[in-house]
């Protein structure tokens, strides 16, 4: 830093001068500054360390986001191959119930039945491979967000 100084004055200042102009230099040297760097130092390790846990925190919970999609995928297929069985086997009953029927064994209420049975199995498929569609498109959304 550099500061100047210009005085004049009726009176002699400096020998029969009456002016005076003074030039002045100061150099700082710190010696110790309290501990802030060191303190900023530690403070910026802290925030890469916690920036690389929340990474591992995310790569972590994408694991398990994918593995938990493909088990849906896998549970929904199986429920849909159940639905299907249960279908195939109220199409079935209802087959048997129009035999029973034409032989004279069964009533139209059976006939009735069974065809509400298979209508509600038919449903039941169209709901099973809705879910499937949905586990499906949920494991490629997990997997597509996945950049690991």
């Amino acid at each position: 830093e550099v500061a100047t100084t210009f005085t004049g004055s009726s009176e002699q200042l400096v020998g029969d001068k009456h002016v005076s102009w003074n030039v002045l230099g100061v150099i700082t040297i710190p010696i110790w500054d309290g501990g802030a760097r060191y303190g900023a130092h530690r403070s910026a390790k802290a925030e890469v360390e916690q920036a690389q846990q929340q990474i591992e925190s995310a790569e972590r919970q994408a694991t398990v986001d994918v593995s938990q999609a493909d088990r849906d995928v896998g549970v929904a297929t199986r429920a849909q191959k159940l639905a299907e069985e249960a279908r195939d086997l109220a199409q079935e009953n209802e087959r048997l119930a129009e035999l029973a029927f034409d032989g004279g064994a069964g009533t139209s209420f059976d006939i009735v039945d069974a065809s509400s049975k298979r209508r509600r199995a038919e449903l039941d498929v169209a709901l099973k491979d809705l879910d499937l569609t949905r586990a499906k498109i949920a494991a490629l959304l997990a997997t597509a967000n996945c950049k690991y």
